[in-house]
């Protein structure tokens, strides 16, 4: 019996819908391969639904249908075109194909053929077309394609599209020197007053060349650091945000932040140095060091301003509860502990090893012991060091208010809805605090014994730990676990 096209593509489905998609894979490229001649097998998959057509794309890869592919690479179909550029250049799909498909394509299908003549290094192409694609779909366009051309087209080109650049890395891999010359460039035609905001907006351009180039990319950091020193508050929280960026790079960067965030005589821009500060922290361990040396150097202002009722700033005023000024030090030192608080609630992985440790180095301090408690309260790993809330209630002994707002911080971060915390460990966490009979230790068991209990349904376990904490020595933990409630009347 001769066999269809119908018949072999209705054989081809029946044997492959079954199998997991591993199996399916293995079992068409078999099948492919023996089945002679496939294209009209592949003409009627193609005749049919999405899936049938999803099949056919695959099939014409593996018996590397070069005249298929080319056909596909601008399909209206995502998966379809996917595949057909992800396989081109291994079946050497000619350029001429990709400068057809462009002349009438989509937005979304031509910026997949842009980035597959980019991914796919056909530089000659993307010289011819760079130019006519800049005039019929503007800067836009041309930028995405930028990586993808010869040195030469770059170094022409980029002065012009540098603000059109959206993504530095490939562009910077493959054309470091002309990214820094553009930059170069744009750099000495600026007013000292526009310098700035560059470089809020392109020091990521100059970042990403710092592997290939690094003498020159730091060279043109000393540029930044120039900016710094303004005397216009807005310029000098752009330029602080854009060296906090360099903080992995430059050995300074972290220094200017952390000297800027702890001047006292400087009541501009201080705060955009501090916002800088925290950022370069999330970024690197030497921006955790630059935010350690400003809360020592701040800690140590106040510090030594309390005990002496002297001179604490550089300013040589202590300025405790005064008109215009009260505590400056440790006014900073809170607005720090408050950004890190916000770090925690949207990148906490990044920030958590620079907060716990700029945690240790407050709580050396009896007067910022409370910043201290806040750091760990929004910081701490549950998971991986519950161990850590042992020391967070010895370090509040002594503070009553303070236990009790801390243990109120440490129950809405477990009821935020984020399933943070291991139950399991956890339970453990809080029995041991529980048996140590003290204040401090006996309020955040009792969060702890609320916000998990209430997520696991009240399990068993929680109900004994609840009935242990209403039975607590101190009066304070046990209003509090009285007050939980695990079943209504």
């Amino acid at each position: 019996m001769v066999s269809t096209p119908v018949h072999a593509a209705d054989s081809l489905l029946g044997a492959l819908d079954p199998l997991p998609y591993p199996r399916r894979m293995r079992e068409l490229a078999l099948r492919v391969r023996a089945m002679s001649p496939l294209r009209p097998v592949l003409d009627e998959l193609e005749a049919r639904g999405a899936y049938e057509r999803g099949i056919a794309v695959v099939a014409a890869s593996v018996a590397r249908d070069t005249q298929w592919i080319a056909e596909h690479v601008a399909d209206a179909d995502p998966f379809v075109r996917g595949h057909a550029l992800r396989v081109a250049d291994s079946l050497q799909v000619p350029d001429a194909v990709y400068e057809s498909a462009l002349g009438d394509a989509s937005e979304v299908v031509r910026r997949d053929l842009l980035r597959a003549i980019v991914v796919g290094r056909r530089t000659a192409l993307a010289d011819r077309l760079v130019d006519g694609l800049r005039c019929g779909w503007g800067d836009a366009e041309a930028a995405r394609l930028l990586p993808g051309c010869a040195p030469e087209t770059v170094a022409r080109l980029l002065p012009g599209l540098f603000h059109a650049v959206t993504g530095w890395k490939t562009l910077a891999k493959r054309h470091p020197r002309a990214v820094l010359d553009a930059a170069e460039q744009a750099l000495a035609t600026l007013p000292e007053a526009l310098r700035a905001p560059w470089w809020s907006r392109y020091a990521p351009a100059v970042a990403a060349t710092v592997t290939a180039e690094p003498l020159r990319a730091l060279a043109l950091l000393e540029r930044l650091r120039d900016v710094t020193s303004t005397d216009d508050a807005d310029t000098a929280a752009l330029a602080f945000d854009a060296l906090a960026r360099w903080a992995p790079w430059s050995p300074d960067a972290p220094t200017v932040l952390a000297e800027a965030a702890t001047d006292l005589t400087d009541r501009l821009s201080w705060r955009a140095a501090a916002n800088g500060l925290v950022t370069a922290a999330a970024g690197s361990a030497r921006g955790a060091r630059g935010l350690r040396q400003a809360l020592r150097t701040l800690a140590e202002a106040e510090t030594a301003g309390t005990a002496a009722a002297g001179p604490a700033g550089a300013d040589g005023v202590l300025y405790d509860a005064d008109e215009r000024r009260d505590r400056p030090a440790r006014r900073r030192v809170t607005y720090l502990v408050a950004r890190l608080a916000q770090y925690a609630r949207s990148a906490a992985g990044a920030i958590r090893p620079a907060a716990v440790a700029a945690g240790e180095l407050l709580a050396a301090y009896d007067a910022f012991v409370p910043q201290a408690a806040e750091i760990a309260v929004f910081h701490l790993d549950l998971d991986a060091e519950p161990e850590r809330l042992d020391r967070l209630a010895a370090l509040m002994e002594g503070r009553p208010a303070l236990a009790a707002r801390t243990a109120a911080e440490l129950g809405d971060r477990l009821g935020r809805g984020t399933l943070e915390g291991d139950p399991d460990v956890l339970l453990e966490a809080a029995r041991r605090l529980t048996a140590h009979g003290g204040h401090s230790q006996g309020l955040l068991a009792a969060a702890l014994t609320e916000a998990i209990g209430t997520r696991t349904g009240w399990a068993a376990p929680w109900r004994q730990q609840l009935r242990a904490l209403r039975r607590h020595p101190v009066a304070d933990v046990r209003d509090a676990a009285l007050n939980q409630i695990t079943a209504y009347e």
